[in-house]
């Protein structure tokens, strides 16, 4: 899971972000526009999918052990509807 959050940060920084900036414009012409709004839902909802599973990471990574690891397993699937969500968003 900590390579798959690194990797992801990797995408977000390298790729992610620069495309942000360059559609910013096409944003703020037309906020209300359904471009528009999902080019700001996919970062909001990404970020959030994104920081929830690198604090998972982290802890988990400080804590090896399962207890741990079950105590936020009730976290794993908001996690995982909140990356399907974003990349559904990132589709369309």
């Amino acid at each position: 899971m900590v390579v798959a959050v690194l990797v992801n940060a990797a995408a977000i920084a390298f790729v992610m972000v620069p495309s942000l900036i360059l559609g910013l414009g096409a944003i703020t012409s037309n906020p209300i526009g359904p471009g528009s709004l999902i080019s700001v839902a996919h970062p909001v909802i990404g970020t959030v999918a994104w920081l929830i599973g690198a604090h998972l990471s982290w802890t988990w990574g400080l804590k090896p052990a399962t207890v741990e690891c079950f105590k936020r397993k009730r976290l794993m699937k908001p996690v995982t509807y909140l990356w399907i969500l974003a990349a559904a968003r990132a589709t369309r």
